[in-house]
Protein backbone atom coordinates (compact mmCIF):
# COMPACT_ATOMS: atom_id res chain seq x y z
CA UNK A 1 0.00 0.00 0.00
CA UNK A 2 1.32 3.59 -0.64
CA UNK A 3 -0.27 5.90 1.29
CA UNK A 4 -1.08 9.67 -0.02
CA UNK A 5 -2.69 12.58 1.56
CA UNK A 6 -1.03 12.15 5.19
CA UNK A 7 -2.42 8.62 5.23
CA UNK A 8 -6.30 9.63 3.86
CA UNK A 9 -6.36 7.44 0.82
CA UNK A 10 -3.72 4.70 -0.61
CA UNK A 11 -2.83 3.20 -3.46
CA UNK A 12 -3.03 -0.80 -3.79
CA UNK A 13 -2.07 -2.51 -6.79
CA UNK A 14 -4.11 -5.99 -7.35
CA UNK A 15 -3.03 -8.33 -9.92
CA UNK A 16 -4.28 -12.09 -11.10
CA UNK A 17 -2.09 -15.26 -10.09
CA UNK A 18 -2.36 -16.82 -13.18
CA UNK A 19 -1.11 -15.37 -16.65
CA UNK A 20 -4.15 -16.23 -18.87
CA UNK A 21 -6.54 -14.50 -16.34
CA UNK A 22 -7.87 -10.92 -17.15
CA UNK A 23 -7.94 -7.92 -14.72
CA UNK A 24 -11.74 -7.99 -14.91
CA UNK A 25 -11.61 -11.39 -14.57
CA UNK A 26 -9.89 -11.46 -11.67
CA UNK A 27 -11.92 -8.65 -9.56
CA UNK A 28 -14.87 -10.37 -10.41
CA UNK A 29 -13.56 -13.56 -9.07
CA UNK A 30 -12.99 -11.33 -5.50
CA UNK A 31 -15.39 -11.15 -2.79
CA UNK A 32 -15.37 -8.92 -0.01
CA UNK A 33 -13.46 -11.14 2.06
CA UNK A 34 -11.16 -12.09 -0.10
CA UNK A 35 -9.91 -8.45 -0.35
CA UNK A 36 -10.07 -7.65 2.83
CA UNK A 37 -7.78 -10.81 3.27
CA UNK A 38 -5.69 -9.33 0.46
CA UNK A 39 -5.29 -6.04 2.00
CA UNK A 40 -4.59 -7.07 5.83
CA UNK A 41 -1.59 -9.18 4.28
CA UNK A 42 0.33 -6.84 2.35
CA UNK A 43 3.74 -7.13 1.45
CA UNK A 44 6.42 -4.60 1.27
CA UNK A 45 7.80 -5.02 -2.29
CA UNK A 46 9.57 -3.02 -4.74
CA UNK A 47 8.47 -2.90 -8.46
CA UNK A 48 8.95 -0.94 -11.70
CA UNK A 49 5.77 0.59 -13.42
CA UNK A 50 5.09 2.63 -15.94
CA UNK A 51 1.85 3.98 -17.20
CA UNK A 52 1.37 5.62 -20.76
CA UNK A 53 0.76 9.55 -21.15
CA UNK A 54 -3.29 10.30 -21.66
CA UNK A 55 -5.43 12.85 -21.59
CA UNK A 56 -9.17 13.48 -20.14
CA UNK A 57 -11.92 15.88 -20.27
CA UNK A 58 -15.13 16.10 -18.28
CA UNK A 59 -18.02 18.21 -19.68
CA UNK A 60 -20.97 19.11 -17.57
CA UNK A 61 -23.87 21.16 -17.32
CA UNK A 62 -24.51 22.89 -14.11
CA UNK A 63 -26.61 26.17 -14.68
CA UNK A 64 -29.57 24.80 -13.57
CA UNK A 65 -28.16 23.27 -10.22
CA UNK A 66 -26.65 26.40 -9.59
CA UNK A 67 -30.07 28.01 -10.12
CA UNK A 68 -31.65 25.84 -7.53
Amino acid sequence: MKPYADGEFVFVALLPKEENQTIGEYVSSLSGEDLYELLSTVESTSVFTMMPKFKTEYKVELSEVFKS
